[in-house]
């Protein structure tokens, strides 16, 4: 019969003693470091705030058969305190960086020991989870300790500068003590909040009101009503004799309310009505806490509005001063007419969400806006002929149309020269608009000033670009910028009824630019190339009256026409062509170029003085009914050595050209005369005069008392009954030719 076997586990069956403690206090450092005391029970731990470094684990035995580990994990280090023969740790200690703080933080997470007495000292200390031990001490050696755990103890002990316990924290301890002072500081707190609560509820008890309800209520009040919030009904009808108010803290509900007060109403409370009908003997006015909220409409008849906060669905408001708008208003549809200033404020907000309607009587004469609009749609109305005035130094932003202006301006003292002298509408902020649409009015666009336009199609048959401005008169500062920003349209432009007086700059979007105006003073810059300040590819300009031109107007393909006058004072310039055809020209200080080929038309039965300078390399055509062609230099329009001037009835050369080799050929043609006023040193000079042996008036070549003219050869053709040659100056040629067509010649 064989003994039954028993093993003994001695390693299982240690316990702890009432001796047994550990102290650990972590700290910031250099790197990981661990001091340990010479009894083994306390622990200095060295963690560093650079948590990247991976340094290696350390390890340390303490009293009692226990161990401590230090470990770096990804972004914070591990302290771990275990007993050599149980597989779960003691407690763990986590510790990481906080480098806005250049301190590190300490967190204590979870706690179930059989050491009898326990110290963890640290930076910052944050504890979680459960913790479990017989005596434990807890300090924060710098910042605030935050408790958020289920502590389970015979004796805590918790040391900080302060002390944060969170509401879901539970803690269990045989004895709960504060210091003397502490327990008399909170004994004192105790005593001031039941203080505060008894002033609290007598203020309610004073402040508190009845309350009258009924389906219908019909109140006729002699003075003031002190709070509209005590009536409730579904229809509700007030009329006071002095002052409403809807007090603060008070909620006024009901359905269809008609209030009538004969002197101010003031809502401090919250109004949560269905509709409103407020007709006021003086001043609507809600304070910034107040809320003014109407489910379907609000009809608003008072003297003046002062700083209102409203959510209206619809609102229809008069009133017989002014108004000042420094709150909110949030409103589905709104029409309001104000007899006196409509004044918004800079903290004002006013949200639309389907059209308002607002007119100002103190406004429609002269009005500012300096804030921020944006909408769908936009239109304004200045009824008075130069009274009117519109000032926009803010910023508009109209999404789905054009700016719309109304009204009529003067335009019997405006000359063509000078800008308006009074516009309506006066641009010294920004606008994001698809056009200007402005017809009979002016418009001024001032220094500074930024639009941008997308561009409108017309419906006239005539016009077929799309329109960026149409004004009766526009004009744009010198640091003003305009720019399109169609997308890829086919062509753009700018109708103007009267005076386009342009000092800023246009960039177009595409490549036809189209300008048709009254009279055009230019003085700043036109382009849409992406790289280029000032040049337009193709450019077509239609002027009625006048073109100052004081700029520079480059272009690609340029085309003016109309039955105005050209007036170039500076430069024009057409790298393929020019084609001009206008009433009359003075060129006398500017200068025309083409690299390729210019096209001059007048079309008036006066005289036309071509003077300043011209350069086409390729061509130059000129038709005038009479001409007097005075260009500073006419070498170089010349091609092939030859050179040829003509008009319709008159022509005079008042041009020197002179060729010491004598190889240049000079051309004139006209029906009625040719004169010469210039100095000449040429190879042959070609004279062609008359057009009809019908005509019985003579025709006329003349050498002026100025001229002085040396040439080989002078030829005179054409057809009419009569021939006369004056030379007042002086003509020296070697051979004379006349056309046996003439009838008569005479010689004086």
């Amino acid at each position: 019969m064989g003994t039954t076997p028993y093993f003994f586990f001695d390693a299982m069956m240690w316990s702890s003693s009432k001796e047994d403690s550990l102290n650990i206090r972590v700290e910031k450092g250099t790197k990981p470091r661990l001091k340990l005391s010479e009894d083994k029970r306390n622990v200095q731990v060295a963690v560093p705030l650079d948590t990247f470094v991976n340094y290696p684990l350390q390890r340390v035995e303490l009293h009692g058969g226990y161990y401590l580990v230090l470990q770096r994990l990804q972004q914070q280090y591990k302290i771990t305190v275990q007993h050599g023969h149980e597989r779960k740790p003691e407690f763990v200690i986590y510790s990481s960086a906080q480098p806005h703080e250049k301190d590190i933080k300490t967190q204590v997470k979870e706690m179930n020991t059989r050491i009898h007495k326990i110290g963890i000292a640290g930076p910052n200390l944050d504890v979680f989870g459960a913790l479990r031990a017989a005596r434990l001490t807890l300090e924060a050696t710098v910042g605030t300790m935050h408790v958020n755990a289920k502590v389970t103890a015979d004796r805590l002990s918790l040391h900080g500068q302060s002390i944060v316990v969170a509401p879901e924290a539970l803690i269990s301890t045989d004895k709960f003590t504060q210091y003397r002072e502490k327990r008399e500081q909170s004994t004192l707190n105790r005593v001031r909040e039941r203080i505060t609560l008894i002033n609290a509820l007598l203020a309610v008890r004073d402040w508190r009101r009845g309350s009258i309800q009924a389906k219908a209520i019909r109140a006729i009040i002699n003075k003031n009503c002190d709070d509209c919030a005590q009536f409730n009904a579904k229809e509700l009808q007030i009329k006071v004799g002095g002052s409403a108010i809807v007090e603060p803290d008070s909620i006024w509900s009901s359905t269809y309310v008609e209030l009538d007060a004969w002197a101010a109403v003031t809502i401090c409370g919250q109004v949560k009505l269905t509709s409103l009908v407020l007709t006021a003997g003086k001043a609507l006015t809600t304070t910034a806490d107040a809320i003014v909220a109407l489910e379907m409409f609000g009809r608003l008849n008072v003297g003046r509005i002062g700083d209102v906060y409203c959510n209206f669905s619809q609102m229809e408001m008069v009133s017989g001063a002014g108004c000042v708008v420094d709150g909110s208003w949030q409103i589905g549809t709104c029409w309001a007419l104000i007899e006196a200033k409509l004044t918004i404020g800079a903290s004002a907000k006013l949200f639309v969400e389907e059209s308002a309607t607002i007119g100002a009587l103190g406004c429609l004469r002269r009005c500012q806006y300096d804030g921020y609009l944006k909408a769908n749609e936009v239109e304004i109305y200045l009824p008075y002929m130069d009274e009117s005035q519109m000032i926009v130094t803010g910023q508009m932003d109209i999404l789905v149309s054009p700016l719309t202006l109304k009204g009529n301006s003067s335009f019997y003292n405006a000359t063509p020269t000078n800008p308006h002298p009074y516009p309506a509408f006066i641009l010294d902020g920004r606008l994001n608009a698809h056009a200007i649409i402005a017809p009979f009015l002016a418009v001024e666009l001032s220094p500074e000033s930024l639009l941008r336009l997308c561009g409108i199609t017309s419906f006239t048959p005539a016009v077929d670009f799309n329109i960026l401005v149409s004004a009766g008169a526009l004009a744009t500062g010198k640091n003003c910028t305009l720019l399109s920003m169609g997308d890829n349209p086919r062509a753009e432009g700018i109708i103007c009824a009267s005076t386009f007086y342009h000092q800023g700059q246009i960039r177009f979007q595409a490549e036809d630019v189209h300008i048709l105006t009254g009279a055009l003073v230019h003085k700043g810059r036109l382009t849409n190339c992406e790289h280029k300040q000032n040049h337009v590819k193709n450019c077509h300009i239609v002027v009625e009256e006048l073109f100052l031109n004081e700029g520079t107007l480059a272009c690609n393909v340029l085309d003016i026409t109309g039955e105005g006058v050209l007036d170039n004072k500076n430069r024009i310039f057409a790298v393929d062509s020019m084609d001009i055809r206008l009433n009359n020209f003075h060129n006398d200080e500017g200068l025309m170029e083409s690299k390729n080929h210019i096209k001059l038309l007048s079309a008036t039965k006066e005289w036309t003085k071509l003077g300043g300078s011209i350069k086409a390399k390729k061509g130059f055509d000129l038709y005038a009914n009479k001409l007097d062609m005075a260009l500073n230099d006419v070498h170089k329009l010349m091609n092939e050595k030859k050179l040829s001037f003509s008009a319709r009835s008159d022509l005079i050369i008042s041009t020197d050209i002179c060729d010491e080799v004598k190889e240049f050929a000079v051309g004139c043609a006209a029906q009625n005369s040719v004169a010469i006023n210039a100095v000449m040193d040429l190879d042959r000079l070609e004279v062609l005069l008359g057009g009809d042996h019908t005509n019985p008036e003579p025709v006329l070549f003349k050498v002026t008392d100025r001229a002085d003219i040396n040439i080989n050869t002078l030829v005179i053709n054409g057809t009419a009954s009569h021939l006369m040659i004056v030379l007042d100056g002086l003509l020296k040629c070697n051979r004379v030719k006349i056309a046996e067509s003439f009838k008569h010649v005479t010689v004086s």
